[in-house]
């Protein structure tokens, strides 16, 4: 928690220069009997309303880090040979055309050490079903079928090279 805070820190320290905004103080040291008020602050105003609109999205980002936020993906359609491929740490699945058995090996692409996928089901009729095997370690060695509303929350183990069954919820 303690990395996540000095992150925050030096992003809120180093925007000025990232963004490529131009801040200039009219004195440089501040003279005892003159109110910060009275400062003159001078920007590209050109460049004021981007930097708040991606000060926003920093502000945002930070929030869903600090409150375990994670954002879905789109929608899915996934075919038995294709997989699926991770585009972030919630992923939304449906079967392409109908329900599909994911036969790809692997089924999904090695991840970090300990990074952590959820898959949740989007369809009733084009349902997605991970088996044991092909990279992935099913809970009892059984497959899970993703109807609309299931989820499945996967691991990865770097040192087994695999995707482990970490739970699973059919609603």
């Amino acid at each position: 928690m303690r990395y996540l805070w000095a992150l925050l820190a030096f992003c809120l320290i180093m925007w000025p220069a990232w963004a490529g905004v131009q801040l200039s103080l009219e004195r440089l040291r501040p003279m005892p009997n003159i109110p910060f008020e009275q400062w003159q602050l001078k920007f590209n105003s050109d460049l004021a309303w981007p930097i708040q609109k991606n000060l926003d999205k920093i502000e945002q980002n930070v929030n869903n880090l600090l409150n375990g936020v994670k954002e879905p993906s789109v929608v899915t359609s996934l075919t038995a040979a294709g997989g699926l491929t991770i585009t972030g740490p919630v992923m939304l699945v449906q079967g392409s055309g109908g329900a599909v058995t994911i036969t790809a090996n692997p089924q999904i692409p090695a991840g970090t050490d300990g990074q952590t996928l959820t898959i949740i089901g989007q369809n009733d009729t084009n349902t997605v079903t991970f088996t044991d095997g092909n990279g992935l370690q099913m809970q009892a060695g059984q497959s899970f079928t993703l109807g609309s509303g299931d989820v499945l929350t996967l691991i990865y183990d770097k040192g087994l090279a695999l995707w482990l069954d970490r739970g699973r919820e059919d609603n």
